[in-house]
């Protein structure tokens, strides 16, 4: 799937990179900074192995419903709400020095909701950071 589905989170960094959250698609992309052109292809994909496939699952290396995104530059450190998986993930290392980066699993933090509100499930729908510990 190489056009988006559903997106339902965008991020734009203070550098110019681009993350959307790729709801339908079941991913997360990151492009670099530049012109409308270059957003074409991504620098990075987390929650699939190529653009073609849009599976779903509940491992770290697949998402299911991501509907936030939001990146730390100065840490290079990636979160995703991953809405159907009822968990938030944070992922080191994010973005790539000079290659495609495909399924990045150096994830050092896992936060599940589990259980249900009195509205019905938990699904975490986006970051908003007011300040984040710096990773180890």
């Amino acid at each position: 799937m190489t056009h988006l589905s559903g997106p339902a989170g965008v991020f734009l960094s203070s550098s110019g990179y681009l993350f959307i959250a790729d709801t339908g698609n079941n991913r997360v992309l990151a492009y670099p900074p530049g012109s409308p052109n270059n957003y074409s292809i991504p620098v990075a994909i987390w929650g699939q192995f190529d653009l073609q496939s849009n599976n779903t699952g509940g491992n770290l290396t697949e998402l299911q419903g991501p509907t936030g995104v939001f990146y730390d530059e100065q840490t290079n450190t990636l979160w995703i709400a991953d809405s159907y998986n009822f968990r938030v993930l944070r992922y080191l290392n994010a973005l790539p020095q000079s290659k495609l980066v495909v399924n990045n699993i150096t994830l050092d933090v896992l936060l599940t909701f589990l259980g249900r509100s009195p509205h019905g499930y938990i699904f975490p729908n986006g970051i908003a950071p007011s300040s984040f510990p710096p990773p180890p």
